[in-house]
């Protein structure tokens, strides 16, 4: 089974469209806020530069990218 971390902030549409995704399709997640604390702008930096949007998500410990790469990378098709 697939296992999914998202690096989001509250109010970010595709935040919630990743996390919708993962509940839809029974992948496991954790969810890292920002706005909560979970990891500062320095870490999301470390990780995941160049990238600056929200979400970055790595499915499977593979930095997948954004929303519409994690939807491409879990296509059943």
């Amino acid at each position: 089974m697939a296992s999914v971390v998202i690096y989001g902030k509250h109010a970010c549409s595709f935040c919630e469209a990743a996390k919708g995704l993962c509940i839809s399709r029974g992948i496991e997640m954790e969810y890292k806020s920002i706005t909560d604390g979970d990891f500062t702008m320095d870490e999301f930096n470390e990780l995941f530069a160049p990238a600056r949007t929200f979400p970055q998500i790595i499915l499977d410990g593979t930095h997948v990218g954004g929303y519409m790469d994690f939807l491409d990378a879990t296509s059943e098709g």
